[in-house]
């Protein structure tokens, strides 16, 4: 399988968006962008934080339920996220989309 990536900021002053894409012989088929939520404080830190969130907690999973894995995952993201958000004032309210594809061989 071969996996793109490209960003563009758009109308906005800065990116906010974060991508993970596996390179090669990376053994997570896994693809994340995740895009801060313009005109909210810190959009590019909360969507970096979710992709390395999600990519960490998906790194050496067994495997499973792939539904369940991602879910967990996204959780954990934003868990991260929010108590960033929580115990920086800078932070708060940053907040981002996520959108994921998690692949295993034939699934």
């Amino acid at each position: 399988m071969k996996y793109a990536a490209i960003s563009k900021k758009g109308l906005r002053e800065q990116n906010q968006d974060a991508v993970f894409i596996p390179v090669d012989g990376d053994k997570l088929a896994l693809a994340v962008v995740a895009d801060g939520m313009g005109g909210h404080a810190a959009g590019d830190m909360a969507s970096r934080m979710a992709v390395e969130a999600i990519v960490e907690a998906l790194r050496g999973q067994p495997h499973g339920d792939m539904e369940d894995m991602l879910i967990e995952a996204v959780n954990h993201a934003n868990a991260a996220v929010y108590a960033r958000a929580a115990t920086d004032f800078s932070c708060r309210g940053m907040g981002t989309t996520i959108v994921a594809a998690l692949l295993e061989e034939d699934a």
